[in-house]
């Protein structure tokens, strides 16, 4: 029997739709459109490992090119991505308008590229952002179905965060005024189904206007590496916390060293590892507290981040707007007791799985780690239930199957 013929675009940038390519590949005849990938071994990369920023470069984009492909066809649209690259800097000194319209025209032009590349296409899995510049169009012409990727909450959610944080940048720029998020947008209105990789992310699109019978879930995947790590769980000196990802105010660091403000204050000590990149506020921010213990080393190898998360003792993740955080996902997987907010995206059920608290509330967030910190028994129960429930329903495996199986429906839906 012949497979479908399936085309994933992951616009500029990688984001998880490489591992999505290889997920569904035992499924269906897959192709890749992305941006600049060389082979490793190719001319291309060749000449640039002559130098060592070179040779970092092919380092970095290696993972766009997965062994777990195997023999996909992947196009490259590398001029809308280097432009971009090369653009921004300048752009970001002209101010907000200017960047986020220089961005939407890159992405545009990634799209128009794209349109060579569809062909007898079943269906076009497009990240959300990327189908503009005629390529949605281009592929309904010819009876393709269109999967939108969708993968952070909506941008109407984010404009009511941003105006709680007292109008107080988020990062990324998420908002429903940005020329580049109203491309987002014109993707899923075109959408014949939206995929999202959380609850969460679906309940933001419904309020947005979106009707839910349009969106479905698929979990993205956590590998075995991060199974079971944490077996501890004693707590001898300071209260190790750990924190994974960009540690600014979206990601909600100011909750963070509040909370361990409070902890502090009711004779806890407290140490925090935030593993990633720290903003130049939020150091201000760490400074003006006086945290006694802290740790920032930046971005971490694998193989480090499974150590931090083997040897601390909660992870602390106090988000005001995902997707779906991997991150907290690779906690879970880990064994390690989660702190969490609903806005983070993750499979996270109170008391059971971890603690979700509200957002923006540090001294929720205070008293929660306090109670988890007077119970070893808690924190080994949560940690085993959510290492189980990562194991059992958050594999690449179940999401290619997940997947694969909202590809038939699309493709049978109006047979």
């Amino acid at each position: 029997m012949k497979k479908h013929q399936v085309g994933i675009s992951t616009g500029i940038g990688r984001l998880h739709l490489v591992s999505s390519a290889a997920a569904v590949a035992p499924h269906v005849e897959v192709s890749l459109i992305t941006g600049f990938a060389p082979r490793t071994d190719g001319t291309t990369a060749r000449m640039l490992k002559l130098t060592n920023a070179g040779s970092k470069l092919v380092s970095r984009l290696s993972p766009r090119r997965p062994v777990s492909l195997g023999d996909c066809p992947i196009y490259q649209c590398t001029a809308p991505e280097v432009a971009l690259s090369l653009c921004s800097p300048l752009s970001r000194r002209c101010g907000y308008a200017v960047n986020e319209r220089t961005k939407r025209v890159c992405w545009q032009w990634f799209g128009w590229n794209s349109r060579r590349y569809i062909k007898e296409l079943d269906v076009l899995h497009v990240r959300a952002g990327a189908g503009q510049g005629g390529l949605i169009n281009a592929a309904k012409r010819q009876n393709t179905k269109i999967l939108v990727d969708y993968s952070i909450a909506h941008p109407k959610f984010a404009d009511q965060i941003a105006a709680e944080l007292g109008g107080r940048d988020i990062s990324f720029s998420i908002n429903s005024r940005s020329p580049f998020w109203q491309l987002v947008e014109e993707d899923a209105q075109q959408a014949d189904l939206i995929l999202v990789n959380s609850d969460f992310v679906r309940e933001t699109l419904v309020d947005a206007g979106f009707a839910d019978e349009k969106i479905r879930t698929a979990h993205l995947g956590i590998t075995e590496t991060f199974r079971g790590l944490k077996t501890d769980y004693a707590i001898s000196g300071p209260l190790k916390l750990l924190f994974t990802g960009t540690f600014g105010l979206r990601k909600g660091a100011d909750t963070l060293v509040q909370t361990i403000r409070l902890l502090s204050k009711q004779g806890i000590d407290v140490k925090l590892t935030a593993l990633g990149v720290v903003s130049p506020d939020v150091r201000r921010m760490i400074h003006e507290a006086e945290l006694p213990l802290y740790h920032f080393p930046g971005f971490v190898s694998k193989d480090e981040l499974r150590r931090h998360l083997s040897q601390s003792d909660m992870y602390v993740f106090p988000s005001n707007l995902e997707g779906c955080a991997q991150s907290l996902k690779e906690a879970m997987a880990a064994g390690l007791p989660v702190v969490t907010t609903r806005e983070s995206g993750g499979p996270v059920t109170d008391s059971q799985t971890g603690i979700v608290c509200q957002r923006n509330k540090p001294r929720q967030f205070a008293d929660r780690i306090a109670k988890l910190l007077e119970s070893e028994d808690d924190r080994k129960r949560m940690g085993s239930a959510a290492s189980d429930l990562i194991a059992q329903e958050h594999t690449w495996d179940e999401y290619g199957r997940s997947v694969a199986h909202i590809y038939e429906e699309l493709i049978h839906r109006d047979a």
